[in-house]
Order: C-alpha cells, then structure tokens, then sequence
C-alpha cells in the first residue's frame, strides 16, 4: 500500500536495512515474502548495484518477481488468502494487493510507532 513510500524511506536512512517478514507463527508465509522481495526489487533498482543480498533475500525477490505483474494470484494462492477466501471476503485480496495508495510509513522507534 505504501511501497515506493517505504522504499524512499530506506534509501533516505543511507544504512543497512533488515527485513523480516513476519510468517504465520514462524512457518513461511507467502505474500510476506512476496512483499519483502517487492522491497528489495525496488531498493535494488534503485542502488546502483551497492546492495549486498542474501541467499534468502534473493529468493525473496525472484518470488516477487513470479508475481510481479499480479500481485493477486499470490494473495490467492497463500494460506491467508485462502482462509479469507473461505471466509467470503475474497474481495479483501484485491485491496490488499494495491500499491503505493499511501505514502504514510510507519516507524518504530523506543517502543512507539511513529508516521513519517
């Protein structure tokens, strides 16, 4: 939702960044590693090559780049997105598959999340 917004973010920090996907109770979750891949595509189109990857997040971004084009078809194929599925609130899948509807990026820091 706010993915360019995060990504300017990072970039403006001028330090390493860590991400890590949240998962499902510490088991693989799809669309998390999904949109941790869409991060590092992103800063990494736009670092000139100066951004060292991992074996884990260049897998991330080979994934996201499966689903670059449609971002939905790997909301439907998660766990997550099946139970909503389920639930009847498919529809649900297509908003959250939006980007860049916001460019508020919320930050912890000291115990308290912050927008900037």
């Amino acid at each position: 939702m706010n993915i360019r917004a995060t990504v300017q973010r990072c970039l403006d920090l001028g330090r390493d960044v860590l991400f890590f996907p949240s998962g499902d109770e510490g088991r693989f979750s799809l669309e998390d590693v999904v949109c941790g891949g869409m991060l590092i595509d992103l800063i990494a189109g736009k670092s000139d090559g100066r951004i060292g990857l991992t074996d884990a997040s260049s897998s991330a971004r080979i994934l996201y780049q499966r689903f670059e084009g449609s971002l939905v078809e790997a909301l439907h194929l998660s766990n997550h997105g099946k139970d909503l599925m389920a639930l009847g609130l498919g529809e649900d899948l297509f908003y959250c598959a939006q980007t860049d509807i916001t460019d508020l990026v919320p930050t912890f820091r000291d115990g308290v999340i912050r927008v900037y």
